[in-house]
């Protein structure tokens, strides 16, 4: 960070300016840049003579402008809230502490800085894999849902393209069906693979299978779960 104009060099590129030296030439004259001019101008104009005392963190510690417990306030916030930004953080001081000045945003974030209270930066993002170059290299699945046709129907699809050149390789349709009550136009399929069948109930058919757990009483304690071993029927007797 280079270092603060001394006072008094401050004082006399404002005492050439009211001379009638225009602001460039007093630069070149001093060997200073046309911004650093022109921003000790500004502070005299905006602030009088005041405003050419440096404004100052040294260290990381406030400047003689702000109050000590403005700091300590500032740091102690920022370590109990990680996730607040600086400019949260002035809000909260500036209800803590309405009677003090407080700092710039720009201040805190120093101040945050100095302390070793600023968050990591994000690992950078893996970048992207380069684009094929060959037809059929690398292959784009689409899905797309419920798209409106021109006559009103409502379609889905899966689309496959070639990344390379950009040609649609195929495409998909799955028309929707309208869901309604009634009996299923073919008839029941067979017990999966490695599950016992247990067969049609006799009739009449007034009972059901028998569930995991009793549904007369909550469970006082825990336990094995099953009825009885081997093949018998699983049927629980009709409710009363």
């Amino acid at each position: 960070m280079p270092r603060a104009l001394p006072v008094d060099l401050r004082q006399t590129i404002v005492e050439r300016h009211l001379a009638g030296v225009p602001l460039a030439a007093i630069a070149t004259e001093f060997a200073l840049s046309a911004w650093t001019v022109r921003a000790v101008w500004r502070r005299y104009r905006d602030r009088g003579v005041a405003g050419l005392a440096p404004d100052y963190a040294a260290c990381g510690r406030p400047g003689p402008r702000l109050a000590e417990p403005v700091y300590t306030a500032a740091l102690a916030l920022r370590r109990a809230h990680p996730g607040w930004g600086a400019g949260l953080i002035r809000t909260e001081l500036a209800a803590r502490l309405p009677d003090q000045a407080l700092p710039h945003v720009a201040t805190l974030r120093r101040w945050f800085r100095a302390a070793g209270l600023t968050r990591p930066a994000p690992p950078p993002r893996s970048p992207d894999p380069p684009r094929s170059q060959q037809p059929h290299q690398r292959w784009q699945l689409d899905a797309t849902e419920q798209i409106a046709l021109a006559d009103g129907a409502r379609v889905s699809w899966v689309a496959a393209s070639d990344e390379a050149t950009g040609a649609m390789l195929g495409a998909v349709v799955f028309p929707l069906r309208a869901v309604g009550a009634g009996r299923s136009p073919g008839g029941p399929d067979g017990v999966a693979r490695l599950v016992c069948p247990l067969g049609a109930a006799r009739p009449p058919a007034r009972r059901q299978w028998h569930a995991l757990g009793r549904l007369e009483r909550c469970a006082a304690r825990s336990g094995v779960v099953g009825a009885r071993l081997g093949r018998g029927h699983g049927l629980e007797p009709p409710p009363a």
